[in-house]
C-alpha cells in the first residue's frame, strides 16, 4: 500500500472525526428533508445542540430572538447558515487529530483567518459570502490528514520548511510524493464535498486556475496570502487580485479591516 493510500485509509479509523457534522450536512442536501429529521439527528450530540444554540445566539447570525431549541434555531436560522455552522463545528472537531496543541492551534487559527478574509473579498465583490467563508476554512484540510499521519511525517516537514523558507505544499512533495492539496481534495470527495469545495481545496496554490469559473479559487487564494501576511511580510505581489478585482486602496482597507473582525468573532466560537 502506498503512503497516500494509506493516509487516506487512516482518516476513517480517527476518533476525533465529527461523524455526525459529516451525515447531517448530507441528510440537508436531500429533497424532502424536514427540521423533525434533522432535530433527532441533532439531539444524538450534545456538544453539537450546544453549539448551534451558541453561535444562533450571537451577534454574528443578527438573530433578536433568544432561542432555546434545536426547532426554534433551524427555523430562524434556515439551512443554509445552518450548513455553515456544521462545517465550522466539523472543522473545529478535526483540529484534534495530529495530536500536537501548539500544530492545532496554529492550523486553526490559520484556517480561521483564511475564511474570514475570504467572507471579506466576497462581500467586496458580490460574491456569496457563506460559500467563501465555507471555502477558506477547508482549504487546508489536507494538511491535518498528512500531519495525522505520524509523528516522523511531521517533524521532517516542519523542519524543512523551517530550513528553506519554501512553501509547505513544495516541501510535502519532495518527502512524500504528494502535497496536501492532493490528500485534501481526495479526501473530500470521499466525505461527498461540494465540487467548488474540492476545487478550492486542489487548485487554491495554482495560478493559472485563478480565473477558473469557480471564483472561489482565486478568493481563497488572495485570502491565504492576506491571512501569512499577519504574521510575515509575503514576497507575492498583490497587483494581481488588484487587477482582477479593480481594488482601490480603500477597497484594500476595508478588506482587511473586515476579515480582522470577523476572524475575532469567529475565533470565539
Amino acid at each position: 500500500m502506498d503512503k497516500k493510500t494509506e493516509i487516506i485509509e487512516q482518516v476513517e479509523e480517527i476518533n476525533a472525526m465529527p461523524r455526525i457534522a459529516l451525515d447531517l450536512l448530507g441528510m440537508i442536501n436531500e429533497p424532502g428533508i424536514t427540521i423533525s429529521e434533522l432535530t433527532k439527528k441533532i439531539k444524538l450530540d450534545e456538544a453539537l445542540i450546544a453549539y448551534i444554540l451558541r453561535n444562533c445566539n450571537s451577534p454574528l447570525y443578527g438573530i433578536k430572538t433568544e432561542i432555546n431549541s434545536i426547532p426554534q434555531a433551524l427555523t430562524l436560522l434556515g439551512f443554509t447558515k445552518l450548513k455553515t455552522i456544521l462545517m465550522s463545528y466539523f472543522n473545529k472537531n478535526l483540529y484534534n487529530i495530529t495530536g500536537k496543541d501548539e500544530i492545532n492551534n496554529k492550523l486553526w487559527i490559520h484556517s480561521i483567518s483564511v475564511a474570514s478574509y475570504s467572507e471579506a473579498i466576497a462581500s467586496t465583490i458580490n460574491a456569496n459570502q457563506e460559500t467563501a467563508y465555507l471555502s477558506g476554512l477547508l482549504h487546508d484540510i489536507g494538511k491535518l490528514i498528512i500531519y495525522s499521519s505520524d509523528n516522523d511525517t511531521l517533524e521532517k516537514v516542519l523542519e524543512e520548511i523551517d530550513e528553506s523558507k519554501k512553501e509547505s505544499y513544495i516541501i510535502e512533495k519532495n518527502i512524500l510524493g504528494f502535497n496536501h492539496m492532493e490528500i485534501g481534495s481526495l479526501i473530500m470527495e470521499k466525505w461527498k464535498f461540494s465540487e467548488n469545495l474540492i476545487k478550492v481545496c486542489k487548485f487554491h496554490h495554482s495560478a493559472e486556475h485563478y480565473n477558473d469559473k469557480n471564483k472561489y479559487i482565486c478568493i481563497v487564494a488572495f485570502a491565504n496570502i492576506l491571512a501569512h501576511e499577519e504574521i510575515e511580510e509575503s514576497q507575492i505581489d498583490l497587483s494581481f487580485f488588484f487587477n482582477k478585482y479593480r481594488l482601490s486602496e480603500k477597497k484594500f482597507e476595508d478588506i482587511i479591516s473586515t476579515g480582522l473582525e470577523l476572524k475575532e468573532k469567529y475565533l470565539q466560537f
